[in-house]
């Protein structure tokens, strides 16, 4: 999986000065917040990261976190949370 999405709606929201909380992390985990193959998108085979902070000012981000994909914390979701760590 790449460490960050390249298509319109991402690069539109980077053009207009947000910042990608993930790629400023010092560690990272895989990111993915949704797995595999879903009913919804036959062709997909991968996991992909479509829930993304941002932020409007650069943040010293320790790590990002995938929460509720049931190796940190129980599933609730086929959408998985991100939670950050940073540093003020």
């Amino acid at each position: 999986m790449s460490k960050y999405i390249s298509n319109e709606w991402y690069d539109y929201i980077l053009k207009y000065g947000l910042l990608d909380t993930y790629t400023l992390a010092k560690e990272k985990d895989s990111g993915a917040t949704i797995e595999g193959k879903k009913d919804a998108w036959d062709k997909n085979k991968k996991d992909m990261r479509l829930d993304i902070i941002f932020t409007n000012k650069y943040i010293e981000v320790e790590y990002p976190n995938v929460i509720f994909n049931g190796k940190n914390k129980e599933k609730v979701s086929d959408h998985y949370s991100v939670e950050i760590k940073i540093n003020i």
